[in-house]
């Protein structure tokens, strides 16, 4: 009997503690008493789910229609709130213009009302779609030329984040970007002989490129406090840190590659896209055939 009283105190203790929960915080309850709609034409306003590109303009005019006065509407991107609204009767309008997220994703936008006593009325979600703005290549593999076979895959294309070699290129020089070599002319240390270079400027005389297109892209390392992972989420942050920093100084051939975030280099191609490369792997500090890098490529597009 005591087991049982114990817990049947422990239920009632529950119910009270959902009921004050209840009144204090956000409402359980729910009547479905209040309805939206969207309008608005133009190529900003959303009525309905839609993708857009980071950071584009949003208008969100609501009308919120409800069978008794509605005491406040809570405007929120995801779980957070954004904006709270106080209609004061059972109708009301409301134009909300905001952007996009810079970073790709999934995003609801919503509206909800409440009444006096705090129960949900009605709720509206609008399901916006960031895409990306830029192409992420990851874990791409460049070799040393080799200078037999010449079947190492030492160039790489920003456009289609394929390498190639020199036997295998085809008719699809125009792709390519960039190559990479192990530059042993260099008197400097070791680590600074990894190099990316464009076409333009061939310092691998071993292969004829004299039929070939000859891109003209253009490097320089980007300052060490440029983050790879947390700053170029989008193209347009690709494209004015790149922009900044590749007015002056840069190259068509650049040496000093090394591992991680802080040796980022960026680069303009010869259509004017912008990019940047991590270096995730150097296999060895040698010109061997066999030596390897592997990076990870960011273009915005």
């Amino acid at each position: 009997m005591k087991k049982n009283n114990i817990l049947v105190s422990s239920a009632i203790l529950a119910i009270a503690m959902f009921f004050a929960y209840c009144t204090k915080g956000e409402p359980y309850q729910y009547k479905e008493t209040a309805s939206f709609s969207y309008s608005g034409s133009g190529g900003f306003y959303v009525t309905t789910d839609l993708s857009v590109k980071p950071k584009d303009s949003l208008y969100f005019q609501f009308n919120a229609n409800a069978s008794s006065p509605m005491a406040k509407i809570l405007l929120r991107r995801n779980a957070t709130v954004t904006d709270t609204l106080t209609p004061q009767g059972n109708s009301f309008s409301f134009l909300k213009k905001t952007r996009a997220d810079s970073v790709a994703g999934i995003y609801t936008y919503s509206a909800t009302a409440y009444d006096a006593a705090n129960v949900i009325m009605g709720v509206s979600n609008l399901v916006v779609t960031v895409n990306p703005d830029f192409t992420y290549y990851t874990n791409r593999t460049l070799f040393v030329p080799d200078s037999t076979a010449k079947t190492n895959n030492t160039y790489f294309g920003s456009t289609t984040g394929l390498t190639y070699s020199y036997a295998g290129i085809g008719g699809k020089s125009a792709q390519v970007d960039f190559g990479y070599f192990y530059d042993s002319s260099l008197t400097t240390a070791v680590t600074t002989k990894h190099s990316l270079y464009a076409l333009t400027a061939n310092p691998v005389t071993m292969y004829d490129v004299s039929s070939w297109t000859k891109n003209a892209t253009i490097f320089k390392k980007l300052p060490s406090n440029v983050n790879f992972a947390t700053q170029l989420t989008s193209g347009g942050a690709i494209n004015a840190i790149c922009a900044a920093n590749l007015g002056s100084g840069t190259t068509n051939k650049i040496s000093g590659l090394a591992v991680g975030t802080g040796n980022l280099i960026g680069f303009r191609t010869a259509d004017g896209k912008y990019g940047v490369v991590l270096v995730n792997l150097i296999s060895a500090n040698s010109p061997n055939a066999s030596t390897y890098i592997s990076i990870d490529v960011k273009v915005a597009n």
